[in-house]
């Protein structure tokens, strides 16, 4: 957790950039789960709520890409699209962070309920339609790591991305458990066999961290908002429905 006195000067930078007026009551973190970013609910005077979102990268002090930049494009691009999501409000950028302030939404972390309900589920899988449908202005790029207006394109393409992916796992589990005789060519040469299929697969816009963590459930259990888009890839949306199964009991 950083210092108090960093953190009010950031959220008055946030707050000034979008013009906003009134002070600030309160300034309270909000437990996510994450293992990346810190996130802050700002309770106004006058009764607004806002949600700062710090960026962080605990894996040293280079990141793979913008991801303020990232979600600073998206979000308004959702928003036309009609996916319900945060609004961006601000962004504030200085060499020691990175920060976003965004709308603040009324809802519960899926992954907190413990009781979830088919409503629920139904619910989030209606918001990942509307994700996976969205016209978010990219229409004809190639299956890549969304940035803030183009695309990192997967070398190769979605069924390269795969092979590659299943060699480096393949080869991590033989390494760290021999007894299983791993035959890392064999699931190698299953998965080239597939490769047309992959490569003709629907390329959309790909939530790509799809799990409950990352679903607020809103109205009562009716309606759900998928957040926190840093890693979002155009790709198979096959992909997200994927992710959710294997994440579905726990984070």
């Amino acid at each position: 957790m950083r210092a108090v006195t960093d953190l009010n000067l950031t959220v008055a930078r946030l707050l000034e950039a979008a013009g906003v007026r009134d002070e600030p009551r309160t300034v309270s973190a909000i437990d996510t789960n994450g293992l990346i970013n810190e996130h802050f609910i700002v309770d106004m005077l006058d009764g607004d709520r806002f949600v700062v979102r710090l960026y962080g990268w605990p894996w040293g002090p280079i990141e793979p890409f913008d991801r303020m930049a990232k979600e600073a494009w998206l979000l308004p691009r959702l928003a036309a699209a009609g996916v319900p999501a945060p609004r961006v409000l601000a962004a504030n950028r200085t060499e020691s962070e990175a920060a976003l302030l965004l709308s603040f939404i009324d809802g519960v972390g899926l992954g907190r309920i413990p009781n979830r309900t088919d409503e629920m589920w139904a619910a989030t899988g209606a918001a990942l339609r509307m994700v996976h449908d969205a016209d978010i202005g990219m229409a004809g790029q190639p299956v890549g790591m969304l940035l803030d207006g183009r695309v990192d394109a997967f070398e190769g393409g979605w069924g390269q991305w795969h092979i590659d992916h299943t060699r480096e796992h393949a080869m991590r589990l033989a390494a760290a458990r021999p007894e299983l005789n791993i035959d890392v060519d064999r699931c190698v040469a299953v998965v080239e066999a597939t490769r047309a299929h992959l490569d003709a697969r629907p390329v959309r816009l790909v939530h790509q961290d799809a799990n409950p963590w990352n679903v607020l459930i809103c109205g009562g259990g009716r309606e759900a908002v998928w957040i926190d888009w840093e890693f979002a890839w155009l790709g198979d949306p096959l992909y997200d429905f994927i992710r959710m199964t294997f994440a579905r009991k726990k984070d």
